[in-house]
């Protein structure tokens, strides 16, 4: 019996396939809002969304980790997860709330990083409240 791994159901050259296609650039527009510490606005999946996550979703992938594994040309580590970085920064500044929100559906490579679930985890636990912030989380305001 043989285990499939995040890294068989991602691959770059899938990811780089999909995030090229027609179909996907016909469903990503381009957001209004300018958040400092990261390129550009935010790109908006327009397509199918999960109702349980509020996450984008692409032939049952979630589009945010599609975009960063076409971005970095490789699969996501075993230990790391794709984090908003425009969500992040948008709670920090008040202008979003953790959870739910519209920068789940980000695809811009430039707002979607790899980290750590304890470190995702823990910038969503609110602003105020959380021991790092996420200028710490991704050491300093740099585009991955």
């Amino acid at each position: 019996m043989s285990t499939s791994s995040a890294a068989d159901k991602y691959p770059p050259e899938l990811c780089r396939d999909i995030v090229a296609s027609r179909a996907w650039l016909s469903r990503v527009a381009k957001g209004t809002e300018v958040l400092p510490g990261v390129e550009g606005v935010c790109w908006l999946w327009s397509g199918s969304v999960d109702r349980r996550t509020n996450y984008g979703s692409y032939r049952e992938l979630p589009v945010h980790r599609v975009a960063l594994v076409a971005s970095l040309g490789r699969p996501i580590g075993p230990d790391k997860v794709a984090g908003h970085r425009c969500h992040d920064i948008a709670v920090e500044l008040g202008r979003c709330r953790p959870g739910a929100c519209i920068h789940r559906r980000c695809v811009n490579p430039a707002h979607v990083a790899e980290m750590t679930t304890s470190g995702n985890s823990m910038i969503l636990v609110g602003r105020g409240a959380v021991q790092e912030s996420a200028r710490d989380l991704y050491g300093g305001w740099t585009i991955c």
